[in-house]
């Protein structure tokens, strides 16, 4: 896609046939190159788009989607594309543990004393990812959100077209652009206002099985 660098790897997804008992995930260098490869059954692949907790199939969609047919059974994986595409297309159900995570992270910030670079950019990943997912975005990786915030041409290459066009991009290029207490508190009040999450009154009932 032309965003490799010299710490780049190549991704091989390797498809089994359904009655294969097992799953694998690896890395092997060949020729200088790092490959990281992952096994997994047909089952195990639908069961991973349904289930995904980053939403919308999360990075094996994305493969399945956006990557190379070099060999194998088309018609089967032409499937698995299909199915890929409806969840990357299906929308999420507001989960609102995002907003008590982001909440958390941005008080744990907020009391830090020392070292208080990392805090601050675990809320900020913590308040991102809440407001993407509640509004039906993808999910990013954390080492490529700024650029991917940043990159209009990088967002192209890796072919994301549902991403968010309003104030919440430029609150959060803020964040990274000057990363001070003043604009993540301005991205903190924007994300719970949008998701209208108060602390006050929150709670989490499950049934017990």
């Amino acid at each position: 896609m032309g965003n490799n660098n010299k710490y780049s790897d190549i991704d091989i997804y390797i498809v089994l046939k359904d009655n294969i008992k097992y799953r694998e995930r690896g890395n092997i260098i060949i020729n200088n190159y790092l490959i990281e490869y992952f096994k997994n059954p047909v089952h195990k692949i639908k069961e991973y788009l349904k289930k995904d907790a980053r939403g919308h199939g999360g990075s094996i969609a994305n493969m399945l989607i956006n990557g190379k047919i070099i060999y194998g059974n088309k018609e089967l994986l032409k499937k698995l594309r299909r199915k890929a595409r409806y969840y990357i297309n299906k929308k999420n159900k507001v989960d609102i543990k995002r907003y008590y995570k982001a909440w958390d992270m941005y008080d744990d910030y907020k009391a830090c004393i020392y070292h208080k670079k990392m805090p601050y950019y675990n809320a900020l990943n913590a308040l991102i990812e809440a407001y993407l997912y509640n509004n039906n975005y993808l999910l990013l990786p954390p080492q490529k959100i700024e650029r991917v915030f940043k990159d209009k041409q990088y967002r192209e290459k890796y072919k994301i077209k549902n991403f968010p066009n309003n104030r919440f991009n430029k609150l959060v290029i803020n964040c990274f652009d000057e990363p001070n207490e003043k604009n993540i508190d301005i991205l903190y009040k924007y994300v719970m206002r949008q998701g209208k999450f108060n602390i006050n009154g929150f709670k989490i009932k499950d049934k017990l099985k």
